[in-house]
């Protein structure tokens, strides 16, 4: 990782409003299960870590990866924002409807910059948590 990546210090952070609006545009295509829409919200070198083990690396792998694990059999994902790791982070709910959705993970959004003025903001890594006590910890009270 740390020959694909710069320190977080020489990454240039998107402004406010359009890493808002990538973040709004990355939600939409999570809640419909729009994988083409979300890839190309992705740095074509994009990373997706499962702790302990699973990493994915390449935005096609990761297409991939979420044709064939994530959204199957009509599989809904809903993501509510909360705060960890001072950046963009989401509760995933998960479930066959709107009424069987269960807290599955936490997300959370690693974004950088474009690389010049024209370029915009994209997702460079998310890290899914899906320990029980993990998740447990950002349910509401």
């Amino acid at each position: 990782l740390a020959a694909a990546y710069p320190a977080p210090s020489s990454v240039r952070a998107p402004d406010g409003g359009k890493l808002r609006s990538l973040l709004e545009r990355y939600v939409r295509a999570w809640e419909a299960a729009d994988i083409a829409g979300l890839v190309r919200l992705l740095r074509e070198d994009a990373i997706v870590s499962m702790p302990p083990g699973l990493t994915i690396s390449g935005a096609a792998v990761i297409a991939e990866f979420l044709a064939g694990s994530v959204f199957v059999g009509g599989r809904m994902v809903r993501l509510s924002p909360v705060s960890a790791n001072a950046g963009p982070a989401y509760l995933i709910r998960s479930g066959p409807n709107e009424a069987g959705l269960e807290p599955f993970a936490i997300l959370v959004v690693d974004v950088s910059g474009g690389d010049d003025a024209d370029a915009g903001p994209r997702v460079r890594r998310m890290g899914v948590f899906s320990e029980p006590t993990l998740v447990a910890r950002f349910l509401p009270a």
